[in-house]
């Protein structure tokens, strides 16, 4: 969504916003096991690709970043 104002809110600045939606239906097995794991990777794939995060390539590794820790 992006919004210009005009009129008497002429002063204000613009605003754009972004909205991401999902809606499955997860399936399980026979044994009614429920594998969530690929569904949260791909949410959060999507999630990262959104926010304007690089892509890691197939069998990389990320190193988790320690800043903001203090204390440990």
């Amino acid at each position: 969504v992006a919004t210009e104002a005009y009129g008497g809110m002429a002063d204000e600045d613009g605003t754009a916003q972004i909205e991401i939606r999902a809606s499955w239906t997860p399936v399980g097995t026979a044994s009614g096991d429920l594998d969530l794991r690929p569904h949260t990777e791909a949410w959060g794939e999507l999630l990262c690709t959104a926010a304007g995060l690089p892509p890691v390539p197939e069998g990389v590794t990320v190193i988790p970043s320690r800043r903001g820790q203090r204390g440990v």
